[in-house]
């Protein structure tokens, strides 16, 4: 990521050499060195995570940059009276977009060459958020999104960061020159007051930005992680630092002025950096307080200047290899990334060791290509028609629709293949006591595992096989931050026999289709009321993060409120395995999680309700869907799991054991899925998994249907048992 390179009107194009003459027109060498710092942080980060665990901190290093000099360079053009915001666009637009607009359309077109097709929707809608720079914005929505939940790293991931900082230019100018107009008029001998006045309104925009990055910073979730307001104080502090520098330079006290006194805050704001990047990790708050450290180091190297002398990093600022470096950053910073995510579809492996390492050259090359042959030229030209915003804007328009061709494309020829798979699962399913699916594993005596012409679903489109309920009514699924209670209804058949709940967890929701299929088949009003990550239990499970557990326990006090307030049939439940819980004042965690089932049970058992637990599916590989399309028909075992690997305690088993059959059923369809040694994904013609955190396709679980009537009964399903 790079911002512009001037702070003074006339400074050089990159590249320039640093002399007496650069630095009087503006050059700045030791920004230079920040962005070659920050670049590489940043790449070492991604490439090799536990080298430099606080890499990531290089983001705050450019965002401070960008602060400083697009503050600097719009508070000139407010002290002489510009008020106009669109020529500063039109050379944002010149010098940012030619590249990053480039990075994406050679990404789109490696996609359909090399990424599995069961990748492309999430990708192709990160290419169109990337080039319409609302990237961060899609980012915060996976981050709390169930469809996302375990989605693969996508080649323009990193463009987060550039959509933050074009939101940046976009409403900084119309902050500063707001600003600036608050004096009434313009007028000379009011420079000052001018320069105060957008200092002052930058300095509450900071505060605000600031308190709010530390507010959800503590709230641990993800999503706050790309919020433009959260990371605004950054580009904020570098504005109020050039803002000071315009005008309190004169009044800094000749003691700081110093060379040796500079050399100092150089070197100290240098050492802070590299502590952040030696030591920020994962958990730390971040953007939060601990983010001062990088930001307020960057600004003491950028106030300190280049400035020779015994000591001083001015050497090391001026090294070729940094200059050459710094020059390249934001072409570095494009490329990095999606080397780094399609290598790996190409070569047929994850990146390891030497493999990383070879990467960097294809990295430098390409850099260095869309450098000197787009990102210079571009800048450097002295082409009319550059210099008229209207044709840049126009242009603009045109690389950004260029850009989303091929995502859009790839989107409509996805939705033509997902109507096609959605016919051959109707035809597949139509018939529920046929050999196809879970009815077929249960009989095999009379349906051999035979090889298939084809999976249903196809691998490339599992994704969208989901119950259609739970798309078009959102109270059927609440996600892991929501706060409160819903829930949503389905009357099937007559809907006379009887209310049934179904409750749970992600991996209760995903058993939404058999309990459709059941309340045709049994004349159910089937409620659904499903959260993410929140098992139906008075147990609390162990996250990463205190936000989930708390409104967990919100949402199943509500739950347990819910299930009481009505006269149950029937309840279905089930939950993921595997999982910690809170030990409390139990023994162990695992005595907390089913004395929490059997808490949340046994008023529902007492009010007359009849309880059906789902022993929870086998856990698959993270790439399950990637490995079905590119190996399933050459070899149906090479993403199977062992039975160590895809199973562990269901706490509903010994949950079940403090009641009656008659009361409390757990249905255990392990052996559909897994054989002595192995667990499957395609079993009998059908995929098992829909995503590749383990939830279950919609195909697979109707033709669950049968096999659960005949194992559960259809006195416990329809009528009482008791």
């Amino acid at each position: 990521m790079r911002s512009t390179q001037v702070v003074v009107a006339d400074a050089p194009a990159p590249g320039a050499q640093q002399d007496a003459s650069s630095r009087r027109t503006g050059f700045r060498p030791e920004i230079q060195g920040l962005r070659a710092l920050a670049v590489t942080a940043v790449v070492a980060f991604h490439f090799w995570p536990g080298l430099l665990p606080g890499g990531y901190v290089g983001v705050d290093v450019f965002f401070v940059i960008s602060g400083f000099l697009i503050g600097g360079h719009l508070l000139r053009d407010a002290l002489r009276g510009q008020r106009n915001p669109v020529p500063f666009w039109a050379r944002r637009v010149r010098r940012l977009m030619p590249a990053s607009l480039l990075a994406i359309v050679v990404t789109g077109a490696a996609m359909v060459v090399v990424v599995p097709v069961s990748l492309w929707r999430q990708f192709s809608a990160e290419l169109i958020a990337s080039a319409l720079y609302f990237e961060n914005w899609a980012l915060a929505s996976q981050s709390v999104d169930y469809l996302a939940e375990g989605a693969a790293s996508s080649p323009v991931e990193h463009f987060w960061s550039l959509s933050v900082e074009e939101q940046f230019y976009l409403v900084w100018p119309l902050l500063v020159f707001g600003a600036a107009a608050l004096t009434a008029r313009f007028a000379a001998g009011r420079v000052a007051r001018v320069a105060r006045v957008v200092g002052a309104v930058i300095a509450v925009a900071v505060a605000a930005s600031f308190a709010f990055a530390v507010v959800t910073s503590r709230s641990d979730s993800p999503e706050y992680y790309f919020h433009t307001l959260g990371r605004a104080w950054e580009f904020g502090l570098g504005t109020l630092l050039a803002v000071a520098v315009a005008t309190l330079s004169a009044r800094v006290p000749a003691a700081l002025r110093a060379p040796r006194a500079r050399i100092v805050l150089a070197w100290l704001g240098l050492v802070l950096i590299a502590a952040a990047i030696a030591t920020f990790d994962a958990d730390t708050p971040h953007p939060g307080l601990p983010t001062l450290v990088p930001v307020v180091g960057t600004m003491l190297v950028i106030a300190a200047g280049t400035v020779a002398g015994r000591g001083s990093p001015e050497r090391l600022y001026s090294a070729r290899a940094v200059r050459a470096l710094g020059d390249a950053s934001y072409s570095v910073y494009l490329w990095h990334w999606p080397v780094l995510v399609l290598l790996p579809y190409v070569v047929g492996r994850a990146l390891s060791g030497p493999a990383l390492a070879l990467a960097l050259p294809l990295v430098a090359v390409l850099a260095a290509a869309s450098y000197r042959l787009v990102e210079r030229p571009v800048i450097e030209s002295r082409a009319a028609w550059l210099k008229r915003p209207s044709r840049v804007f126009a242009a603009l328009a045109a690389g950004m629709v260029l850009a989303c061709a091929i995502p859009v494309a790839t989107n409509a020829w996805r939705a033509h293949e997902v109507a096609e798979f959605e016919a051959h699962a109707a035809e597949a399913a139509a018939d529920l006591d046929s050999c196809f699916g879970a009815a077929g594993a249960a009989d095999p005596s009379r349906c051999s595992e035979g090889a298939s012409d084809s999976l249903v679903p196809n691998p490339a489109f599992a994704a969208d096989d989901v119950a259609q309920i739970l798309l078009d009514d959102p109270d059927c699924y609440m996600d892991k931050t929501e706060r409160g209670f819903s829930a949503c209804e389905y009357v099937g058949g007559t809907g006379e026999v009887g209310d049934v709940l179904l409750i749970g967890d992600s991996h209760a929701r995903q058993l939404t289709p058999l309990a459709l299929e059941l309340a045709d088949r049994y004349d159910w009003t089937l409620h659904i009321a499903t959260r993410a990550s929140c098992p139906f239990s008075a147990a609390d499970r162990v996250h990463d993060t205190s936000l989930i557990p708390e409104r967990c326990a919100e949402w199943n006090e509500e739950a347990a409120a819910y299930a009481a307030s009505r006269s149950w049939t029937l309840v279905i439940t089930s939950q993921i395995q595997g999982r910690e819980f809170q030990q409390g004042a139990f023994d162990s965690g695992e005595a907390a999680a089913v004395q929490g089932l059997v808490d949340q049970w046994a008023p529902l058992v007492e009010s007359g309700a009849r309880i059906l637990a789902f022993r929870d599916s086998p856990a698959t590989r993270t790439d399950i869907l990637e490995c079905l399309e590119l190996t399933w028909e050459d070899d149906a075992l090479a993403c199977a799991q062992t039975r160590e690997e895809a199973l562990t305690e269901d706490y509903q088993v010994a949950a079940a054991s403090q009641f009656s059959t008659d009361e409390v059923r757990v249905v255990d369809l392990t052996d559909l899925y897994c054989d002595d040694a192995l667990c499957l994904p395609a079993v009998h013609g059908a995929e098992v998994y829909q995503d590749n955190v383990g939830h279950l396709t919609a195909t697979w679980v109707r033709s669950l249907v049968p096999v659960v009537v005949d194992r559960v009964g259809e006195d416990f399903l329809a009528g009482s048992s008791r």
